[in-house]
């Protein structure tokens, strides 16, 4: 019996145990390839130290504020450069009309 809640609770999860770039190792010692993605999951791997020296500042700073009382300052001009290098890379391949960009207003 675990204390977690699962997604489908009839179902036996491997529990994983570490992390490391792309792969997950489980308690028995089994590898997997980690291509999970979602709303706060990007595959760029685990335990890449920017990411981590980033996250770290940040919690120091703030962990969180709730969307409904409070805001924060702008996500850092970098990320910008991500939105850019999308759009040029449309145009790279000849796509030049795929350009919008689909977020959430409190994303």
């Amino acid at each position: 019996m675990s204390n977690v809640f699962h997604r489908s609770p009839g179902k036996s999860y491997p529990v994983a145990e570490r992390l490391a770039g792309l792969r997950v190792w489980d308690a028995e010692g089994r590898r997997y390839l980690d291509g999970s993605g979602g709303a706060s999951v990007v595959t760029v791997g685990h335990g890449v130290s920017e990411i981590r020296a980033a996250a770290a500042t940040q919690l120091a700073q703030l962990a969180f504020a709730h969307g409904s009382q409070f805001t924060s300052a702008a996500a850092p001009r970098g990320l910008e450069i991500a939105v850019k290098l999308a759009l040029q890379y449309w145009r790279e391949v000849g796509q030049p009309d795929r350009y919008k960009v689909i977020s959430r207003w409190s994303s």
